[in-house]
């Protein structure tokens, strides 16, 4: 096969007299099983290319919707984010004190005005700190025994619990 390729190499530039093949014999019966042999393997390789043109196709697809998911999921993300500043700005102009804690009962979040009655600047933020030290001892029981079980039963709770600025004054 590989001297056949020559001489059609060496033929299609112009070079007549330079191809030997078996002295001077060439037999079409051979040049065609050769050709055949050509087309086949070609045949096959172009299967190979539309297999995995296929394929890239399918995978393009498959980027194209997840590029298309995550910018849904981005516009969702931009979305809360905007929420979340049009509750920070409420929290902090709002004239109740009010704070996030997390089931640990340790501070997420406290407004300006909740750190002005607990006597503590908003700089000094109380995170990391228990929630629960600023309540009088009977709302740490009602704490306890009432309000967490009900945050973990329900996910929420709301009301309003005495507290204490930082010299114990209810």
């Amino acid at each position: 096969l590989l001297v056949f390729g020559r001489a059609i190499d060496t033929l299609s530039r112009g070079d007549y007299k330079s191809v030997s093949i078996n002295q001077g014999k060439i037999e079409f019966k051979t040049i065609i099983q050769s050709f055949l042999s050509m087309a086949k393997q070609l045949g096959a390789r172009e299967e190979d290319l539309r297999q995995k043109t296929e394929s890239m196709r399918q995978i393009n697809l498959d980027l194209t919707q997840e590029i298309q998911e995550r910018k849904k999921k981005v516009e969702e993300l931009k979305e809360k984010e905007i929420e979340l500043i049009k509750f920070k700005q409420f929290a902090e102009h709002s004239t109740q004190g009010f704070g996030i804690g997390a089931l640990d009962g340790k501070i997420n979040y406290i407004n300006q005005t909740l750190a002005n009655l607990i006597g503590k600047e908003k700089d000094e933020y109380i995170k990391e700190q228990s929630i629960v030290q600023y309540y009088p001892p009977k709302i740490q029981k009602q704490f306890e025994q009432e309000i967490l079980p009900e945050v973990i039963k329900f996910g929420k709770w709301q009301g309003e619990l005495i507290i204490v600025n930082k010299n114990g004054k209810e």
